[in-house]
């Protein structure tokens, strides 16, 4: 992959200059120390990165992807990835469970691409390695009953999880920045938690910072930021009726948005990424 030039600027010059087996460790290097800048700022400077970013990220990210259907919020079966078709743009996930069936499928298909599925016991949720985890909206989702497959475009899923997160991490920085968690509206999730409060020796300490921002997401007051990222999300994807947008704001009538969010919060919890880099998301 050649470097990129984009003009006659001195800095492009030198870009163009840059030997390739350089070029290629200092790409590797930026997403091994920062994968959300990766995806979301260095894949964007023009189609050479972003081929070489999204190409990393399929065998270092996807292929350590999961999808996981809780049936009725209850039972889990575990999708891992198992292929690339289309040029490498469509993700192939496969249960080896033998109890999975094409009921969960289904379940799969409609609570993941519909806007009734939001207000379902079913439901779906994205492990993506051991970085971001939550429920996206699965575009372009197909499914094979008979070889109990599912299929979609990857790039898209990989934005919304990694975008869910970014939002979670700078929330995490503003609580720890601000010593105070916002008072959240008492409606939905957010009436079951109080405030996050650190103590002002707390948040100046320096040298406290990085367990700090590891054990913000890690308190159970974070899930109320889960329901807003989350909520904010879905408001963006659907155009949601009066009565449905009001249905989740209040958590009422999603049956199981108390369990999506508790689920995702455990995920998250369980991760052991370095939230030390926490603060190069800003």
């Amino acid at each position: 992959m050649a470097p990129p030039s984009t003009g006659d600027s001195e800095q492009d010059i030198l870009l163009d200059n840059i030997p390739q087996e350089l070029y290629d460790i200092i790409i590797k290097r930026l997403l091994e120390d920062t994968s959300m800048c990766a995806w979301f700022k260095l894949r964007s400077i023009c189609r050479s990165w972003k081929a070489e970013i999204e190409k990393l990220f399929a065998k270092k990210y996807l292929s350590k992807t999961t999808i996981e259907v809780f049936d009725d919020g209850v039972s889990s079966f575990s999708m891992k990835f198992d292929s690339l078709l289309e040029n490498d743009t469509v993700a192939v996930f496969k249960s080896s469970d033998s109890a999975f069936t094409g009921r969960n499928l289904r379940s799969l298909v409609r609570g993941a691409t519909t806007v009734e599925g939001l207000f379902e016991r079913s439901f779906h949720l994205v492990t993506v390695a051991d970085e971001a985890c939550s429920d996206p909206k699965l575009d372009g989702l197909q499914v094979n009953i008979a070889e109990g497959t599912a299929s979609l475009p990857w790039i898209p899923m990989m934005s919304q999880v990694l975008g869910d997160e970014v939002r979670l991490r700078r929330r995490t920085v503003a609580i720890c920045d601000s010593g105070t968690q916002p008072n959240p509206q008492a409606r939905g999730l957010n009436s079951h938690h109080r405030p996050l409060k650190l103590g002002s020796d707390w948040s100046t300490n320096r040298a406290m910072r990085p367990m700090l921002l590891y054990s913000i997401g890690r308190v159970s007051s974070f899930k109320t930021e889960i329901e807003n990222v989350r909520n904010s999300r879905i408001i963006r994807q659907y155009h949601l009726s009066q009565e449905q947008d009001e249905a989740l704001a209040n958590d009422v009538g999603t049956v199981d948005t108390f369990g999506r969010i508790h689920k995702i919060f455990l995920a998250r919890k369980a991760s052991r990424s370095q939230w030390i880099r926490l603060e190069q998301m800003q």
